[in-house]
């Protein structure tokens, strides 16, 4: 078990007013067996109106707005985590993760490069772990981390094609390639030890839980992570999403710190 302290932020800066700010946010860390949340503070300005859900995937989500004209919109959070990946309890498979979803679709370059590169490395004994340790780690040694060459609405199928990417090209590639072998996985943004931004990784379902393998550093996923929010792929993850009245052109600031205490 371990005990971090995690601190996250991320602030738009509009090119103009706007207005009409309509939003879902997902930066509120899950608690779960293995994961436990306390000591929380967190704020969201400028707003009028916020209340706290829980979607599909069992994500916590703060959905608001404001609707007075602003050229800025920050949010942040930080508090104390518990991990133990020891501790994963027992959790139902949902369907949805057996199957492509719309990043992680097993189109050509998906499909070619299991046939080549995956299918003689993969034997039916194998457990589903085993298969994904190596589906990632031939992943990790022919894909390569580069920042700038992808954006976030770059599916599997592109990101294997250009050969480069991010963690979250990392995570996608993997889920295609796991579900196309036929082994349930899942998306997972979150937090990791030391300082940057947000990160992602895979989960595989075996023996009832859920196993964490973080493809972007070829490694299971250990008491350094911190987990947000797990779905489908990207999509069911992304910490911001809203609506607005304007013209206005976006820039972003996200900074995020994990230490250990």
């Amino acid at each position: 078990m371990k005990k971090l302290k995690f601190q996250y932020e991320t602030q738009l800066f509009f090119s103009e007013k706007i207005t009409r700010h309509f939003f879902v946010l997902r930066f509120i860390p899950l608690s779960t067996s293995a994961q436990k949340i306390c000591s929380v503070e967190y704020f969201v300005e400028p707003q009028e109106h916020i209340d706290m859900n829980t979607d599909c995937f069992g994500n916590t989500t703060v959905v608001g707005r404001m609707v007075a004209p602003h050229d800025d919109f920050h949010f942040s959070i930080s508090g104390i985590a518990f991990t133990d990946v020891g501790a994963v309890g027992a959790e139902p498979l949902h369907p949805v993760y057996k199957y492509s979803s719309p990043y992680t679709q097993a189109e050509e370059p998906i499909v070619c490069y299991f046939r080549e590169r995956i299918w003689g490395r993969l034997s039916a004994d194998m457990t589903n772990v085993q298969k994904a340790l190596a589906i990632m780690e031939a992943v990790f040694g022919d894909f390569s981390y580069c920042p700038g060459v992808t954006t976030v609405k770059t599916t599997a199928s592109e990101a294997l094609a250009l050969g480069k990417g991010v963690c979250q090209d990392y995570a996608h590639i993997c889920i295609a390639l796991l579900r196309y072998a036929k082994v349930p996985a899942r998306y997972v943004a979150g937090l990791f030890l030391g300082e940057g931004a947000t990160h992602a990784w895979v989960e595989v379902y075996e023996q009832d839980r859920w196993i964490g393998i973080d493809p972007t550093h070829n490694c299971m996923v250990n008491d350094d992570y911190i987990r947000i929010s797990r779905g489908r792929d990207y999509g069911d993850c992304m910490v911001e999403r809203g609506t607005f009245v304007g013209n206005a052109e976006q820039r972003l600031e996200v900074h995020a710190r994990v230490e250990a205490l």
